[in-house]
């Protein structure tokens, strides 16, 4: 069993890939580090530096278990994360049904 600390995590960034979940597409549309802001998991050190370590930890977590893929691509243009696929498998749908 996980942290108490990574199951927060995960419990948080949860809701936040079902808010961006497109069930026509089994996408997630939003970008890591959005995801990361917005479940309140990114923080930001002294020198102004954002870190998502704790959103891409979790997803690491999901994915290892097989309940998403997670595959990554950082697009230094733009200087984020981008939703290259971050999908839900069928054992995703199971678990929180059978919860």
């Amino acid at each position: 069993m996980p942290p108490v600390l990574r199951r927060r995590a995960i419990d948080a960034l949860l809701q936040g890939l079902c808010f961006h979940y497109d069930s026509l597409a089994n996408r997630v549309q939003c970008s890591i580090t959005t995801l990361a802001i917005e479940c309140g998991l990114a923080t930001e050190s002294a020198a102004g530096k954002l870190s998502i370590t704790r959103a891409t930890r979790a997803l690491t977590f999901l994915s290892e278990l097989g309940l998403i893929t997670y595959q990554t691509e950082y697009d230094p243009l733009i200087g984020c994360y981008i939703p290259t696929d971050i999908t839900f498998t069928l054992a995703l749908f199971c678990r929180s049904r059978c919860v």
